[in-house]
């Protein structure tokens, strides 16, 4: 039933465009945009029309020049007018940003004369481009070799050629064979390791790929990583001395001069102080000497 859907998607946006731009006179200009992209579309026309009207394909005008209040743009469309040169021509600009899926058809301006009839009927048909969608994988049972195994990943694919792309240990795997397409739906086969981690995502042919977001289909094999880049967390132990002052921090000039002149300061009060204590010992040294001496002269007098 996807694969049906995806072909008459295909086919009803087909009829609706060659259905609206059939039916109306002069040159078809064909054009396309990337969804998301910016896209202007020009009309050109008499100066001297009466009446001017601007519709997508088979619905009621968005834009008629005798009643401009009901002009009914969405928020992404805008329109803009100028003259061209100096030869009565007209320029209608359709500017439309972002492009949507919707956006895709058969846009007509019709211009008419005063008796009704058109002067200039020019067509634009829009082609909308889009990647495909997002990928979903599933292993296959047979078990290629030791830890190799087959997975295989499919995408809704509808208008650009794709591809899926897998990753191991930041290295994009190798695909088995080239990516198919089956009725829209876009088919990929990979050789994964089934014990590592991986991640696939599909894109553009060509499309830089952006490792850290390719992550439509995640595998964490026997491991716990869920994201292709995950966020380094820094742990400190428990306990551990902290500072308000960066360890890196450079001490001023004048900073280490008043740090050697304390430290030289302290270095003579240091000696100073030993200094005097030597003194005082030695003093107290002679003193009890002579008290010694005293009483043995008294003693032998005594005696």
């Amino acid at each position: 039933m996807a694969r049906r859907s995806g072909v008459s998607s295909k086919i009803s946006t087909v009829i609706v465009v060659l259905f609206s731009l059939t039916f109306s006179k002069g040159d078809i200009t064909r054009v396309s945009a990337m969804v998301g992209e910016e896209k202007q579309l020009h009309f050109s026309y008499p100066c001297d029309s009466t009446r001017v009207t601007l519709r997508n394909g088979i619905w009621a005008p968005f834009y008629d020049s005798t009643n401009p209040d009901s002009l009914s743009l969405p928020e992404n469309k805008k329109l803009a007018f100028r003259i061209k040169n100096e030869s009565n021509i007209c320029l209608l600009q359709l500017k439309i940003y972002p492009v949507l899926r919707s956006d895709e058809g058969g846009y007509i301006l019709t211009a008419y004369a005063g008796d009704g009839n058109i002067l200039e009927d020019t067509r634009v048909g829009l082609r909308v481009d889009y990647p495909p969608g997002k990928a979903s994988c599933g292993w296959e049972e047979e078990t290629v070799a030791d830890d190799w195994r087959l997975l295989e990943c499919t995408a809704w694919f509808v208008s650009l050629l794709g591809e899926i792309v897998c990753y191991q240990n930041e290295i994009r795997v190798p695909p088995v064979r080239k990516p198919r397409d089956r009725d829209g739906i876009l088919e990929h086969t990979m050789w994964v390791r089934f014990s590592q981690p991986a991640f696939c995502c599909a894109l553009l042919v060509g499309q830089p790929v952006d490792r850290c977001k390719c992550n439509d289909y995640t595998w964490a094999g026997f491991s716990n990583l869920t994201e292709p880049c995950p966020v380094a967390v820094v742990t400190t132990h428990q306990g551990a001395s902290t500072s308000s002052q960066s360890p890196t921090s450079i001490p001023t000039k004048e900073a280490t001069q008043k740090a050697k002149k304390n430290h030289w300061s302290n270095v003579v009060t240091h000696v100073i102080y030993l200094f005097v204590i030597g003194i005082l010992i030695i003093i107290i040294g002679i003193c009890l000497v002579l008290s010694i001496r005293e009483a043995c002269k008294v003693e032998k007098i005594s005696k």
